[in-house]
């Protein structure tokens, strides 16, 4: 008696690939070397896609339409990426403590003081005094930060 053998149905090559491209199979998972998708893959690719979308909206929201913040904590240090250069803080608490560094660095602590010295209502002040009234706000009795709201 022969054993039953479990064969794959045989996707034509011009049907639509069942990974969800839109292409057809022989210019998607049909070319030579290509091996098709396992059951499932495009109910989980669309499964991630939806993830990613809702992921990319909360980070939008929280940090504007620009280049994704890349930031990670590294032992006791964190790491930030700007513009090819990498900074590290043992320090920083949010990202907001990384923004006051960045800050210092890129405009130089020279026109802080002159800016400061001739009375000049930056928007870059307001943010920094704002900052400062909220952090003092949500500090708890020794010193150290217990929640604190997004600021934009």
């Amino acid at each position: 008696m022969a054993t039953p053998t479990h064969q794959t149905p045989k996707i034509g090559r011009n049907q639509k690939c069942p990974c969800g491209s839109g292409k057809k199979y022989k210019h998607c998972h049909g070319q030579f070397g290509a091996s098709t998708p396992p059951p499932g893959f495009r109910e989980a690719v669309q499964a991630h896609l939806r993830e990613h979308k809702a992921n990319e909206i909360v980070r939008t929201r929280q940090q504007g339409y620009g280049r994704p913040i890349i930031a990670t904590r590294i032992n006791d240090h964190w790491a930030v990426g700007v513009g090819g250069r990498l900074f590290y803080g043992k320090t920083w608490l949010f990202f907001t403590d990384f923004l006051l560094h960045y800050l210092k660095e890129v405009l130089g602590r020279e026109w802080g003081a002159k800016a400061q010295k001739t009375g000049l209502d930056h928007p870059v002040f307001r943010w920094l005094r704002r900052l400062n009234d909220d952090t003092v706000k949500f500090r708890n009795a020794r010193g150290s930060v217990i929640s604190r709201p997004e600021l934009g």
